[in-house]
């Protein structure tokens, strides 16, 4: 059988042929569509075939998602360190309010039952 592209002889079991990469119609079959070859560059042995370009949107993925996973834990880290400070603040002021008390009582004398000797 020969390739119906560029004409080289072909296995009558081959799929596709071997020197264009055209896709082989078996002649046997009935049901066989007819299939519209798109213009190939003949393979060459040896030679690999010429690099498909990347899309400027697959790269820029690329670079905000090695991004993401470097700066996240920075933001989460700063986030938790607010929380922390927050916190912090917080016991700082009961700490206050409870020396507040404290003294009051032994400064001022103020007994907290409320009764007086």
């Amino acid at each position: 059988m020969n390739c119906p592209q560029c004409g080289a002889l072909i296995g009558s079991d081959a799929l596709y042929c071997s020197q264009c990469g055209a896709q082989a119609t078996a002649l046997s079959s009935p049901k066989a569509q007819p299939v519209q070859a798109q213009p190939t560059t003949p393979l060459t042995p040896g030679v690999s075939p010429p690099s498909q370009r990347t899309s400027a949107l697959a790269l820029a993925s690329l670079v905000f998602g090695a991004l993401s996973w470097m700066t996240l834990p920075v933001i989460g880290a700063v986030a938790f360190a607010t929380v922390g400070l927050i916190l912090g603040y917080v016991q700082l002021g009961l700490v206050f309010f409870a020396a507040v008390i404290l003294l009051s009582v032994l400064i001022l004398g103020i007994r907290l039952t409320g009764t007086s000797l």
